[in-house]
């Protein structure tokens, strides 16, 4: 996905400061939505565990549909339009991968610390609800 955004619509974005800030205000708005549908989610509880956990290729495919990812990466890519592309590709794919994985980590030893603490309605409640506000923090680097 870095790849393909980095070769083809970094010249794109670089080009046109019009439609980089449309996609920094249309990410925005999703991550505002976002938020506001976690804010406001009604827990579940549910009575059947799962049997499946996802496999590699799911999560793969589900993390290609994120549009999340597409607007962090489109929005990075206008910024690599260089001479030395494929050295600046490399490294910003690296830089990718090695932010995945630590994020990764950290969600799968959170979860995992939490889930007894996630138990209870109420708690799933105010946990989405900082989950939101956190999520909206999230934009205050991008425009002050």
């Amino acid at each position: 996905m870095v790849a393909l955004a980095v070769l083809g619509l970094g010249q794109v974005l670089a080009s046109n400061a019009y439609l980089q800030s449309a996609l920094h205000w249309i990410g925005a708005a999703y991550l505002l939505f976002l938020a506001y549908k976690i804010a406001v989610m009604q827990t579940v509880e549910s009575e059947k565990p799962i049997n499946q956990p996802v496999t590699f290729l799911q999560a793969f495919f589900f993390q290609m549909a994120n549009p999340k990812n597409w607007v962090a990466v489109v929005a990075l890519s206008g910024l690599v339009v260089v001479e030395q592309r494929f050295e600046q590709l490399l490294i910003i794919m690296l830089v990718f991968l090695f932010a995945a994985l630590c994020s990764t980590s950290l969600w799968v030893l959170g979860g995992s610390m939490m889930s007894k603490l996630l138990r209870e309605a109420s708690h799933r409640s105010m946990m989405n609800k900082m989950m939101a506000v956190l999520l909206i923090g999230s934009l205050a680097p991008v425009y002050f």
